[in-house]
């Protein structure tokens, strides 16, 4: 999922600052990381793990991501997003 985001350190930050100050785009944010972990968590499901482990992994997975993402965009160095997580 790291892989996915662009390497422009700069600007995710910039969009993430508009982000963080607008309440309808955090609820948008929120949405899109409630339906990413359902997909991950069907995705787990269907490779034959219990629903309820596989809401467990999918919605730790993406509180793992989120603290990574927020740790990447907050320091201006040269790691990448993959790297932090």
């Amino acid at each position: 999922m790291a892989k996915a985001i662009p390497v422009r350190p700069d600007f995710i930050r910039q969009l993430q600052a508009v982000i963080d100050l607008n309440a309808e785009l955090q609820e948008r944010e929120l949405l899109k990381m409630a339906s990413l972990t359902a997909v991950l968590a069907e995705a787990l499901r269907q490779r034959g793990i219990s629903p309820s482990t596989a809401m467990l992994l999918a919605e730790t997975g993406i509180v793992v991501f989120r603290v990574a993402f927020d740790r990447w965009i907050a320091v201006t160095g040269e790691r990448t997003l993959s790297q932090v997580v």
